[in-house]
């Protein structure tokens, strides 16, 4: 089996409807979307709530920015997936860690986002692997995003599940097998290579 038959199995690996995954597994209480209509809804937040604060509070402490609106993402289909992934690391004995750290892009990428999580296939630069790349750090993701993405920026973040982690240098491309995870800078950032092990679950709008 070639590389590329490989990822688009694992790409279509997580099936079934939103319902379906609705009625088998405990989606956050937060969550008032009703299940029946879209697949995706972005909720704004008010200022004083306690995942607004949350978020603003580990977005500035990094990042100096003005922050003018903060949404949550409610897709039940790719959080039922990722829940789905967690439950399969489990399953094999892998001693998993989620993580919830940033990704900065582009406003217009947010819609896309939303509806189909990233997608690590459309990497055509990375400095420590060729996936998505992730950051504890709001800032680092700012200083470090794609320079095309302009300054109307949206920092994303997003859960994000690390089982085994291989130490990357400047320049790396894939893992070997037995990895999921690359992690360079210090563990200032982690790339991941496979679907449904991300999930992005609040949005930032900034200058």
């Amino acid at each position: 089996m070639d590389k590329k038959t490989k990822k688009n199995q694992k790409k279509n690996s997580c099936k079934g409807s939103s319902k379906s995954l609705v009625n088998y597994l405990q989606f956050p209480k937060e969550w008032h979307k009703n299940f029946d209509e879209k697949e995706a809804f972005c909720s704004k937040l008010p200022p004083t709530s306690e995942e607004y604060l949350l978020v603003y509070s580990r977005i500035t402490s990094t990042l100096d920015c003005n922050i003018t609106s903060i949404k949550r993402i409610e897709n039940p289909f790719l959080l039922g997936c990722y829940l789905l992934k967690k439950k399969e690391y489990k399953a094999k004995g892998i001693k998993v860690k989620e993580q919830k750290v940033f990704h900065c892009t582009s406003e217009s990428n947010v819609s896309n986002i939303v509806k189909n999580n990233f997608d690590w296939r459309k990497t055509i630069r990375g400095k420590f692997g060729l996936g998505v790349s992730f950051s504890p750090s709001a800032r680092y993701a700012d200083r470090h995003a794609n320079s095309s993405i302009g300054i109307k920026r949206a920092m994303i973040m997003v859960k994000v599940l690390t089982g085994r982690v291989l130490n990357a240098n400047y320049g790396f491309k894939v893992p070997p097998s037995g990895f999921d995870t690359t992690a360079g800078n210090g563990n200032m950032v982690y790339v991941k290579y496979d679907d449904y092990e991300f999930y992005p679950m609040f949005v930032a709008y900034y200058s």
